[in-house]
């Protein structure tokens, strides 16, 4: 959502700027009608001309230059730089026009903010957005939000696992402000995405929008439409699976298993828990694009910590007939087998791949023996007078072992595979058909010819242009 501080040219930093801002309108406006999915996002209609919005937007720049652009402030090129800004946030002239009057006349800023005060307020939004994501707040700090925000990041569970506080409670400040002001007015309903905070406050708060917010364990029923998008958020926040529900089959599978938990009336977090599981451990791994078992060890421990945090209980998980699992033993249990089998397949997997290069490296080993036999048998300075034939039988010798070894490399692989690593072998050295006639007439004189008949590999490597022989 945010960026980095590292020496940019002036036009990049306006860019980087703008995005920070943008990102934070996707992430605030996610699954609404104007970011559906990921990578489909559009800014709602004249959002740059709401007061509340430019509050914001003009004082987050106003904040960025004041602690990181400090050389752009007070240089001749500060009108260019802003104006790069707001070219990339994509306002046009007359939102540009306006901005640059909020920014530089008092009297303007008033009358705009006469009206109900939202533009001091997404001003302190802004300031309070931007104070937690650098942890930069005084010790005279008043704001009521601040001890909120706290509270839900200390009980944000991780969603990539490794996330500092700093960026839960920039992430918490945001769902309380810029983000729920962005669902309120654009999107249409709140986020909702801490269902179990304790906080009197906070749980007036939920009572208020209850009828919008997903906010609940036993949730009050809402179109299977709505809870389908729900579900399909979560999917992607807390486990970053992006499913594909391109292919009408495909579509017509997850929202089976999604009815079977609509009816029974349960939360989002609880469908997505589902769902990851016929994810993984059903029959729709084809919705997502990539499968190994480090991703299935990283949901089911994402699954497990969700249920933890959000306090679920195993009771209110449905019965349906492909999660009839749920009648013998817990999920957690279940979970738990899922991770040591995929953790011993892990193993299996490596050990594997550990014998797959053994088995190459013996083959290149061997073939380049082999080469170097060849290469010898016709060469009058090697060979030997008491056992001339002896390079001949090396040559017989040395294919037998690889044809043991390509055998082995074929079980663990496939027909295919070792096809290319022949042709690879021949890449790295092979012989010219001239040596190749030397070597097939060394084997006509010693009465070794016969013997090629069924020795094919031989003339993969080393008579790789046999039919063209004088035989």
């Amino acid at each position: 959502m945010f960026f980095n501080t590292r020496k940019k040219k002036e036009i990049e930093k306006a860019k980087e700027l703008a995005d920070a801002i943008l990102n934070t309108f996707k992430t605030g406006l996610f699954n609404t009608k104007y970011h559906k999915t990921v990578d489909q996002f559009t800014l709602p209609p004249n959002i740059f001309k709401d007061i509340y919005i430019s509050g914001f937007v003009e004082h987050f720049i106003s904040l960025s230059l004041n602690f990181f652009y400090k050389e752009i402030k007070t240089s001749n090129t500060n009108a260019d730089f802003l104006l790069n800004v707001y070219k990339n946030l994509g306002l046009n002239k007359d939102e540009i026009e306006l901005y640059s009057h909020l920014l530089t006349n008092e009297k303007i800023r008033k009358d705009w903010d006469a009206a109900d005060g939202r533009y001091t307020l997404g001003k302190e939004h802004a300031r309070l957005c931007f104070c937690c994501m650098f942890n930069i707040f005084t010790i005279e700090e008043n704001s009521e939000l601040l001890p909120k925000a706290k509270k839900i990041a200390k009980n944000m569970p991780n969603i990539i696992g490794n996330e500092t506080y700093e960026v839960k409670l920039t992430t918490a400040m945001c769902e309380l402000t810029i983000y729920d002001y962005l669902q309120k007015h654009f999107g249409g309903v709140l986020i909702g995405k801490y269902e179990s905070i304790n906080d009197k406050k906070q749980e007036t708060i939920k009572h208020k929008n209850s009828e919008s917010v997903d906010r609940t364990n036993h949730n009050k029923q809402i179109p299977f439409k709505e809870f389908k998008k729900r579900v399909i958020r979560n999917l992607r926040v807390f486990y970053d699976i992006k499913i594909d529900l391109s292919d009408k089959k495909n579509n017509r599978d997850f929202d089976n298993i999604l009815y079977a938990i609509y009816d029974e009336n349960l939360n989002s977090i609880v469908g997505a828990i589902i769902s990851t599981n016929q994810i993984y451990d059903g029959d729709l791994l084809k919705l997502i694009e990539k499968f190994d078992y480090e991703k299935v060890i990283h949901a089911y421990n994402k699954s497990k910590l969700l249920i933890k945090e959000f306090d679920i209980k195993i009771q209110d998980f449905p019965k349906i007939d492909n999660f009839s699992y749920v009648n013998a033993k817990s999920f957690i249990e279940h979970a738990n087998d899922r991770i040591d089998t995929a953790i011993e397949l892990m193993k299996s997997e490596g050990e594997e791949k550990y014998s797959t290069e053994q088995i190459l490296t013996e083959i290149f080993f061997y073939y380049r023996s082999l080469i170097v036999c060849a290469k010898n048998s016709i060469n009058p300075n090697k060979r030997s007078k008491s056992n001339p034939n002896f390079w001949i039988k090396k040559i017989f010798e040395k294919t037998q072992t690889l044809r043991d070894l390509f055998k082995k490399l074929e079980s663990l692989k496939n027909e295919d595979y070792v096809y290319h690593v022949k042709e690879l072998l021949l890449l790295e050295d092979s012989l010219q058909k001239v040596s190749q006639q030397k070597i097939y007439n060394e084997f006509k004189e010693w009465e070794w010819d016969e013997k090629l008949s069924d020795q094919n590999l031989i003339k993969e490597l080393i008579l790789k242009d046999f039919d063209k022989l004088k035989i």
